[in-house]
């Protein structure tokens, strides 16, 4: 029913009534219009109804199609989708003289002294010559300058002038967290597994400025409402990143709600890290346009790199992965998240990850020191690789959620097969057995890197779920696992909605993914985009 709205003193640049297909939840249509009012939907239903209580000279928009609530991406890294606008990307290159001329020509514009850096998200498989470059390829490409090529946030490749900077020589002992590559000569080969050892690298890496950063934040959030996204997670920030999304909140008002996940480190103590994250300043009021996630933690490596943790070797390989944090630390976090009745979020790619963090998880339950997990925010971050059944049933006992990426398995299938076969391949993500076990399951992207779309993840598991469980898994099953408003058009809520083009319920999966699927974004009451 249609809830009076004040009918003076509303903000014009925030308030409208959008006509259409209106769809509240994911599902049929149930309305005709809602009104948006400063920012905060204030009626759903009839036309005749939401015009009667709509404030007097408030603009009215036509749609012919479907209105929807706006998506909602449980995972998705918004600063380094910013960074990867104006950065060397190779993540699409099929051979290595393709990738090794991508790079002559991005260092060539670069003074000798300077840092080439980029993104490199491909694997051996990726290549015809199923083999990474050499360092000495490397070298040869970047000009003697020193370089590192992110691989999917986890992984790099460094160059000899990059691994001089940093210290590393063929002697260095590797890091906890991480290897360096080496040869079978022990000779160093660019390769930094893991955060570890990406991380010694890094930190000779220039600083970006404060300018940098607010400016890769504004593109990412950009990107997400081109999209339709109008609220979002992103995991993993250090002090200073979540310092300048901080600041940048302040002195501007962004069109995306944003949930920040500070990234705790392997054998940082959880007590004195949340003072660091606290002294921050960000809300950990889940109702505010900026505010505090869970800590997040990195369990494991991830499946395209072979680094997911396994029970068994990777074929062809001595490894049955990396474990990024030490059980000891992953202990000392989840008694801590325990006794504060507080969240977790925890990277864990392969079956023995999701294992060992569902072990854990259960102690603190069996012990009688919390019910359940439910309700805190905790959830396993991805979970695609060889997922059995009994993980599902074991996370909707606890109360553990779920940040899936419809579109990151896509991009992680031809590997996994590759590596795997085709058993493995086929249990890729496999959502309907969460979904089947009441676990709630939040769709995002983990973009950049997968297809930023949410369309892209609703057509990927088309098949699977059906559609309207494919809809409310990047609305109201995202904004659920974050535990913010959003993801439904109810009076009281945020007014984010978007203009689309096909019926999710109706339109072929090739339709979802059309570059023109969303013709129209409202965030706060603002239309943003439209087509």
């Amino acid at each position: 029913m249609a809830t009076r709205a004040p009918r003076e003193g509303f903000d014009p640049t925030s308030s409208l009534v959008v006509c259409g297909d209106v769809r509240p939840v994911a599902g049929t249509g149930t309305a005709e219009a809602v009104c948006i009012v400063d920012g905060t939907v204030t009626a759903v239903g009839s036309i005749a109804e939401v015009t009667a209580v709509a404030p007097e000279g408030i603009r009215t928009v036509h749609h012919d199609g479907v209105v929807a609530p706006a998506f909602v991406d449980s995972h998705v890294h918004v600063m380094w989708l910013g960074r990867a606008a104006g950065r060397l990307r190779l993540d699409d290159c099929t051979s290595i003289p393709q990738a090794l001329d991508r790079i002559r020509a991005a260092a060539s514009d670069l003074p000798r002294s300077s840092w080439l850096l980029g993104s490199a998200g491909f694997d051996e498989t990726s290549f015809e010559e199923r083999r990474l470059p050499t360092l000495a390829e490397l070298d040869e490409a970047a000009g003697g300058r020193p370089m590192l090529l992110d691989r999917r946030g986890h992984d790099g490749l460094a160059s000899s002038a990059a691994l001089r900077s940093a210290g590393i020589r063929d002697d260095s002992p590797d890091p906890v967290g991480g290897r360096f590559g080496r040869d079978a000569d022990g000779h160093l080969t660019g390769e930094l597994v893991e955060h570890g050892a990406v991380a010694v690298v890094s930190a000779v890496v220039p600083a970006p400025t404060e300018a940098q950063r607010r400016g890769w934040i504004r593109t990412g959030l950009d990107e997400l409402v081109r999209v339709g996204v109008t609220c979002a997670a992103d995991p993993a920030l250090g002090i200073d990143e979540l310092a300048a999304y901080r600041d940048l909140y302040v002195s501007e008002d962004p069109p995306v709600r944003l949930v920040v996940f500070p990234h705790a480190l392997d054998g940082s103590d959880p007590e004195q890290f949340r003072k660091e994250v606290e002294s921050v300043g960000i809300s950990q009021d889940p109702a505010a346009r900026l505010s505090l996630g869970p800590a997040k933690l990195f369990v494991d490596g991830g499946g395209m790199l072979g680094t997911a943790l396994r029970h068994d070797p990777w074929p062809g390989t001595d490894s049955c992965g990396v474990q990024s944090t030490s059980t000891e630390t992953l202990e000392s976090y989840i008694a801590w998240a325990a006794q504060r009745r507080s969240g977790l979020a925890l990277h864990t790619v392969g079956p023995a990850a999701v294992e060992l963090v569902l072990d854990l998880l259960r102690r603190p339950v069996d012990a009688g020191i919390l019910p359940s997990w439910a309700g805190t925010g905790t959830h396993l971050i991805h979970a695609y690789l060889e997922h059995r059944v009994e993980f599902a049933a074991q996370a909707a006992e606890l109360g553990v959620g779920v940040a899936a990426q419809p579109a990151l398995g896509d991009a992680a299938l031809p590997s996994i097969r590759n590596r795997l076969g085709e058993p493995a391949a086929a249990t890729l993500g496999r959502l309907g057995n969460w979904l089947a076990h009441g676990v709630v399951v939040g769709g995002g992207s983990d973009a950049p890197g997968p297809e930023l779309s949410p369309a892209a993840g609703m057509a990927s598991v088309l098949r699977e779920i059906g559609a309207e469980a494919a809809w409310r898994l990047h609305t109201s099953g995202a904004a659920a696992l974050l535990g913010t408003a959003g993801g439904h058009l109810v009076p009281g809520g945020p007014g984010d909605l978007v203009l689309l083009a096909d019926d999710p319920l109706t339109a072929p999966g090739d339709r979802l993914t059309a570059p023109d699927f969303v013709r129209g974004t409202v965030a706060t009451g603002r239309l943003t985009t439209i087509g």
